[in-house]
């Protein structure tokens, strides 16, 4: 039953089985009104249309009446007599125990026995003890399973569900377990005894309680002889696995070790039923004297006791227990004269009381002093704030910290300001900066113009560029009347004329009777633009021509070629997101070559994504742990690129189309990073059937901002078992490593996934990398 259940034949009861075999696990033995009240507790307020209690009840246990039947003609559940009510008693077969134990997450050891023949007498033991697991319980019902039912239905489980709560759950509980003064846990000696009840509900402030149910048949001796071998287990000591010897009970349960000198034993419930002859109070009364030596405390001032090596007795009612539940008022401890609720009575209120009396005691000395030491530190601060200096333009006072610094001297080469408060100096000190910066503007501007050569840039001579700006700057002039300006002293006749035709010819100069006149530069400088443009493209086809040509004619590859990309690593990246007509694909390791190059996006890309161009993008796992490359990767996917992880990359590789294909690999000196650019061939076919396995094979990039639950780190039992499964052994080695079952490694990996939320083990493995967890 462990792990994913069988299909029931039946089918309708599928869900119900668990249910059934949970609380046949704990109680051993129950009617099956007993089952339904603590699995499905809002059928209780359900068929209200019946006209007798009977029907009703008929109705409203129907459902888990048949899960029995599917579980005993399995196998796991057999009819073990009746009641003195005549209720039909059901009980777990060896092998329903053992389907119990998982769904209970408990060793089958913990177990105990099917309770097989415990109805031959009626059961009213094990009835009384499955009625105080209730009453402990009150399992509250599902008010939005009960919308359509009448009012007074509905009216009737809301008080159920206002009421007190229970304490924990079906699985906190335990029954007839062995309590061995002797021999194991397992087999316990001569002498031992058993518990009625073992509650462990730590989270609802109950550790450890040991619960005893009489139906009011027991003598006070025959209870204190049960109190008194609960008092040798507790002192029983054993060396646990760890070597160190502690008491026994310890090694099964844990609990808190309380403070040096105070360490009580576990409680002890008694849970009186009156059915039976005997009055409780009078049994009560004797028990208290009887069982003396291991309830009484020591008494102490302050009128509380210490129960240190003492075991808490309280007693209560199954009636008041099931009226008012484990916080009402009906729990009675030996040696108190007042009724308690269930976690007052088992704990030490006044121990509480006294120690907060002597820490307000001790309080009240260190609060005048604190008080004396505030009002000298005020009275300081007053006088110091009476000194405070304040800002020559704003009139606010100095804070300590700019009081201090304008008391120190200032650091050489900044300004200083220290008659002004901070805010201001930053004033001051901004408004001297930028005035500093346009200064300096200036100058460089003065300098840029000092040094403009745009026209020797194109290639024109000196004395041209220096004609060009004299005819702008002093209008229409002659040749002579040009050559007398002082940028063209010196200058040779021919060589002027020589400018001249420079300028004429690319439409900078126009002449008119023997006048030389400057002509706009815009149209003409664009006119040679486009020449020049025109040219670079006649130059790379040619480029293109001829390599072809060189290719037919040479041995080297036709298809491969080596590109140095270290002092140009975009151009040639760039030809593939310019140039792919339909759909870009890549497998991303980051950025590859020397120094610690930052992850950023690719323009280029966007652009192409923008103009309709699909990208598939594979990137290595170690994203996830670079918070900035997937906050990167997460902005690509909302530009609609498609992505996915996979744990271990080789290079970085883009695809354009079908067409060609980069491959970048770090340069020999490891200074910066070659491209390999592979044209139609084998080998791109090759590529190309290597993203299209990585795409398969990975899965998709997690959302931005989904977190793996737990809230946990993993166990060291997790690590081991997630250190195995990446070294790729199989389920039988593992088992063998940790000595376990492969069912059990199975059920452990189930659980690994569901915790990370991985639907297959290699998602698992990129959840745990993406957690830290590898």
């Amino acid at each position: 039953m462990a792990g994913k259940r069988k299909t029931n034949p039946a089918g309708s009861s599928n869900p119900l089985r668990g249910d059934v075999l949970r609380v046949l696990g704990v109680l051993k033995v129950a009617t099956v009104d007993q089952i339904q009240r603590i699995a499905l507790p809002h059928l209780t307020y359900r068929h209200t249309d019946k006209k007798t209690p009977s029907e009703r009840k008929t109705a409203r246990t129907a459902s888990h009446l048949g899960a029995l039947a599917d579980l005993r003609k399995h196998g796991l559940t057999e009819n073990g007599g009746r009641t003195k009510d005549g209720d039909v008693l059901r009980n777990l077969t060896a092998k329903g125990l053992e389907a119990a134990s998982y769904e209970l997450v408990r060793p089958v050891g913990e177990m105990g026995g099917t309770a097989c023949g415990a109805g031959s007498s009626g059961a009213s033991h094990p009835m009384a003890v499955n009625e105080t697991v209730i009453a402990m319980l009150r399992p509250k019902p599902d008010l939005a399973l009960l919308a359509d039912e009448p009012a007074d239905a509905r009216a009737a489980a809301q008080a159920a569900v206002d009421a007190p709560d229970g304490i924990g759950t079906i699985a906190s509980y335990a029954t007839g377990v062995p309590l061995p003064t002797a021999g194991t846990w397992t087999t316990p000696g001569r002498g031992s005894a058993q518990a009625d009840i073992v509650l462990t509900a730590p989270e609802a402030g109950v550790p450890l309680l040991f619960i005893e149910v009489d139906n009011c048949h027991e003598t006070a001796q025959e209870i204190a002889a049960k109190i008194d071998k609960y008092m040798r287990l507790f002192q029983r000591k054993v060396k646990d696995t760890d070597g160190t010897e502690r008491p026994m009970w310890r090694t099964r349960w844990p609990a808190s070790e309380g403070r040096y000198g105070d360490v009580p034993h576990p409680p002890v419930l008694l849970v009186f039923n009156k059915v039976g002859a005997r009055n409780p109070d009078n049994t009560v009364r004797q028990l208290a004297e009887l069982a003396r030596p291991h309830w009484e405390g020591q008494p102490k001032r302050g009128g509380y006791h210490l129960d240190d090596r003492k075991i808490p007795i309280v007693a209560t009612g199954l009636r008041m227990l099931r009226e008012h539940g484990p916080a009402g008022p009906v729990f009675l401890r030996l040696g108190r004269d007042r009724m308690e609720p269930l976690l007052e009575a088992i704990g030490n209120r006044r121990r509480e009381d006294a120690d907060v009396r002597v820490q307000e005691a001790e309080r009240d000395p260190q609060e005048a002093y604190r008080a004396e030491l505030k009002f000298l530190a005020e009275q300081k601060a007053a006088d110091r704030d009476a000194r405070r200096p304040i800002c020559a333009t704003c009139g606010a006072k100095f804070t300590d910290e700019r009081w201090e610094t304008t008391a120190a001297s200032p650091k050489p080469g900044r300004r200083w300001y220290p008659t002004l408060c901070g805010e201001c100096e930053d004033r001051a000190i901004e408004a001297g900066r930028q005035a500093d910066q346009a200064e300096r503007e200036r100058h460089e501007q003065e300098e840029v113009q000092a040094e403009m050569r745009p026209l020797q840039a194109l290639g024109l001579s000196a004395t041209a560029e220096a004609a060009y700006l004299a005819l702008v700057e002093q209008g229409p002039q002659t040749l002579s009347e040009l050559g007398d300006r002082p940028t063209l002293a010196g200058a040779p006749v021919d060589g002027l004329q020589y400018a001249v035709t420079e300028l004429s010819d690319i439409g900078l100069v126009s002449r008119t009777d023997d006048r030389l006149t400057a002509q706009p530069p815009r149209a003409a400088l664009e006119a040679v633009a486009e020449r020049r443009a025109r040219e670079a493209r006649i130059a790379h086809d040619s480029a293109a021509l001829l390599s072809r040509f060189w290719l037919d004619h040479t041995s080297g590859s036709s298809y491969v070629e080596v590109v140095d990309t270290s002092h140009n690593s975009d151009a040639i990246q760039r030809r593939v997101h310019d140039e792919a007509v339909a759909e870009v694909r890549a497998l991303w390791i980051g950025p590859v070559g020397g120094g610690d190059r930052e992850p950023e996006i690719d323009t280029d890309a966007l652009k192409a994504m923008a103009r309709g161009i699909a990208y598939r993008v594979v990137y290595s796992a170690t994203i996830l742990q670079d918070p900035k490359a997937l906050e990167l990767a997460h902005e690509c996917v909302d530009r609609g690129e498609q992505a996915r992880v996979f744990p271990d990359l080789a290079m970085n590789l883009a695809l354009c189309d079908n067409r060609f294909a980069v491959v970048s690999v770090t340069a020999p000196d490891r200074a910066g990073h070659h491209s390999v650019v592979v044209q139609p061939s084998g080998l791109l076919d090759a590529l190309i059937g290597i993203f299209e396995s990585h795409w398969r094979m990975a899965v998709p990039l997690p959302p931005a901002g989904e977190a793996v639950e737990s809230g946990a780190s993993p166990t060291s039992e997790a690590r081991q078992l997630l250190s195995y499964l990446s070294a790729g052994l199989t389920d039988e080695s593992i088992a063998r490593e940790l000595g376990v079952s492969e069912r059990t490694v199975a059920r452990r990996i189930a659980r690994l996934q569901e915790v990370l939320g991985a639907r297959t083990r290699f998602q698992l493995g990129v959840q745990a990398s993406r957690c830290g967890w590898l």
